[in-house]
């Protein structure tokens, strides 16, 4: 897998992280909350909220996701120093 993801471009591996972390967030903050609700006499008569705070949640970490694997790739790009190679026959 990190050979897949080594040869795509930043904002695809953002997307595709993004797309894992956010579902696995919001996966369980729906899951949680929906068990938290079913011990409660005042809970929402619909699953509906949690599903939109779930969707919101999702939303969130990948954009987040997102431009912190574009930011964090221009920045390595910019550090590093390993950019000139010397052969030994030199």
């Amino acid at each position: 897998m990190i050979y897949f993801l080594g040869r795509r471009r930043p904002v695809f591996v953002g997307f595709i992280l993004g797309t894992v972390l956010g579902a696995a967030v919001a996966l369980g903050y729906g899951l949680t909350a929906g068990w938290l609700c079913s011990g409660i006499r005042e809970c929402p008569a619909s699953w509906i909220p949690f599903a939109f705070i779930s969707s919101i949640i999702f939303f969130i970490v990948l954009g987040m996701t997102t431009l912190l694997t574009v930011i964090l790739t221009k920045l390595y790009r910019i550090f590093d120093t390993v950019l000139i190679t010397y052969s030994d026959s030199e």
